[in-house]
């Protein structure tokens, strides 16, 4: 992030060069991404076939190489492209979205080891608790790049990922009205009318991550005596605001 200047008007050159436009556009970043799926390269440098690629529709064990280019490994050259254009595209993103500036998810969730950059959205007014909209552009671009080089080497075949879409998502799409809290307790009565019981309170921390809460909301009475006498039982008493 130091250095992402100097990245971005490089990588921005490079485009040019290739007849590309960097342009803050949907239709701009749909050429980007379809430049990226026909000349991205995988690694052919020593050990680079220690690892298969992840790929859960294959049928049976993917391979590893493919004429001596790795199957799970991009070329060196290639993982600086895609840090590159990740810079790139996540400054679109905040030029054109109105509060926008880049973030990491440590930020926004106590605890996370997470360094990747992200781009946050935050809404004029996020409640207390709250995760402001955020974007992985970085995420993104490798996706683009990875799906690019398994279609050239015939191990699958998706729909390709649009970037100009997911660019258009960023700026344009107005925030959601869904409202994460009443989302977890829906959920959680959900689970109670179900099982006769809550599940249990390492499940439910899960939930709240899921649904991007950062404290856990205020409940209905029925969830919290249920919480309070599970505290009593595994002798928790007086200790349950440090998990909720």
């Amino acid at each position: 992030m130091a250095v992402k200047t100097t990245r971005v008007a490089d990588i921005s050159a490079l485009l040019r060069r290739t007849g590309l436009e960097p342009a803050a556009t949907p239709e701009a970043w749909d050429k980007i991404g379809r430049w990226i799926g026909e000349t991205v390269e995988g690694s052919r440098e020593p050990g680079s076939d220690r690892y298969g690629p992840y790929l859960p529709y294959y049928p049976g064990v993917p391979p590893r190489q493919i004429k001596g280019e790795s199957t799970s490994v991009l070329r060196p050259l290639w993982q600086s492209v895609v840090l590159d254009l990740a810079l790139l595209l996540g400054g679109h993103m905040i030029a054109r979205a109105p509060s926008a500036r880049w973030s990491c998810d440590g930020e926004w969730r106590e605890g996370s080891c997470s360094g990747e950059p992200l781009v946050a959205i935050p809404g004029q007014d996020i409640p207390t608790g709250h995760l402001p909209t955020l974007h992985g552009p970085f995420d993104a671009i490798e996706s683009v790049a990875w799906q690019g080089l398994h279609r050239r080497q015939q191990l699958t075949d998706p729909p390709p990922i649009s970037l100009g879409e997911i660019l258009h998502n960023a700026i344009e799409r107005p925030p959601s009205s869904r409202d994460p809290r009443q989302e977890l307790i829906k959920s959680l009565e959900d689970y109670l009318n179900e099982h006769g019981d809550l599940p249990e309170n390492e499940e439910i921390v899960d939930w709240m991550i899921d649904e991007g809460l950062l404290e856990m909301p205020e409940l209905p009475s029925r969830l919290v005596s249920i919480l309070d006498e599970r505290d009593e039982r595994a002798g928790r008493a007086g200790t349950k605001d440090a998990w909720r």
